[in-house]
């Protein structure tokens, strides 16, 4: 099988888990390997390479997003809920909760974001949160906070 249909295959699958009607910040494991930003049916994904320390600023989205983090390990805050995960992982983020992540390992990671909308709007509330604990682990300075 291709890769490309493989991944094809792991999305068909993986979305309707990442999209379905459970509670909020849960989480499914699973390798998926998808290679450029392009919309999909209904949805719209972005695939962003982020360095040790880096993440965006605190933020919210109008529709439900999943991030499948591909390799590596995050530190996400999802709501009030703060957790750590290793690659391969899947993350919920439901739409209207607020949210961030950090790239706590050593190396850079690859992250895929897949939202439930081709257009999603996204509010910035403010700087990551995780980057100050960051700091004070690595004693120098993260990525730049977007």
């Amino acid at each position: 099988m291709s890769s490309v249909l493989r991944t094809a295959t792991l999305l068909a699958v993986l979305l309707p888990l990442c999209f379905s009607a459970v509670g909020a910040a849960e989480h499914y494991p699973g390798p998926v390997v998808p290679l450029c930003s392009r919309s999909i049916v209904f949805t719209a994904s972005y695939l962003a390479q982020t360095h040790p320390g880096g993440g965006p600023g605190l933020h919210v989205h109008d529709t439900e997003e999943a991030h499948i983090l591909l390799e590596g390990t995050a530190q996400y805050r999802i709501g009030d809920r703060t957790f750590t995960v290793n690659a391969p992982y899947i993350a919920k983020v439901p739409a209207g909760v607020p949210h961030t992540f950090i790239n706590v390992g050593t190396e850079p990671f690859n992250l895929v974001a897949v939202f439930a909308s081709k257009h999603p709007s996204t509010e910035r509330i403010g700087p990551n949160p995780l980057v100050s604990d960051w700091r004070r682990e690595h004693e120098s300075p993260p990525c730049k906070d977007r």
